[in-house]
């Protein structure tokens, strides 16, 4: 199992697992490579290998009234904080 992260930290954008599963093909002998990419961003998503894209995953917009029930990752938007104003070095309370 793989985890691909941004240069912004650790938490993952996109999950990888890799495993060798035993042959289904009558005759074959020789265990198979296998994949699996799970989403774990709201981003755009898209993997490369061996310059074809394997997958892809279009952004989720944080602020959508609805969300695709198709997508595997969901936002949830519990509240906004409203920012707080800088203070100046010359105001009074």
């Amino acid at each position: 199992m793989f985890a691909f992260v941004t240069s912004a930290g650790t938490d993952p954008e996109v999950i990888l697992v890799i495993e060798a599963r035993k042959p289904l093909t009558p005759g074959a002998t020789a265990p198979a490579w296998h994949y699996a990419l799970a989403r774990f961003s709201d981003l755009r998503l898209s993997v490369r290998h061996k310059d074809k894209e394997i997958f892809t995953a279009e952004p989720i917009p944080w602020d959508a009234p609805e969300q695709d029930p198709k997508q595997r990752y969901r936002t949830f938007r519990d509240r906004g904080i409203t920012p707080i104003e800088e203070e100046t070095p010359d105001a009074k309370p």
